[in-house]
């Protein structure tokens, strides 16, 4: 390519990466903004169901404050379990 066509790529691609990082922070902090909206909205009953207490719930969705993770439980079964109505395999 040609030292002009190089040299205008170079002082494209700068600008383009900053708008992309701009763009990228602005719908991190618009995702932010409506989960504190939607946690902000439950009645207390539920957030204390989710661990979250209301004064905290900025610093929660901001990350400042980790919660540890609950157990998960799950429905699967043994695979030697068969499900209701399932022959046992011979």
């Amino acid at each position: 390519m040609t030292e002009k066509v190089i040299n205008l790529r170079e002082n494209v691609a700068a600008p383009v990466g900053g708008i992309r990082k701009l763009a990228a922070a602005f719908k991190a902090w618009n995702a932010r903004r409506l989960a504190k909206a939607e946690l902000r909205a439950m009645p207390a009953h539920l957030l204390n169901d989710i661990g979250v207490r209301r004064e905290l719930i900025d610093d929660y969705v901001d990350g400042l404050i980790a919660r540890r993770s609950a157990s998960v439980v799950t429905m699967d079964r043994p695979s030697h379990t068969p499900a209701v109505g399932e022959a046992k395999a011979a």
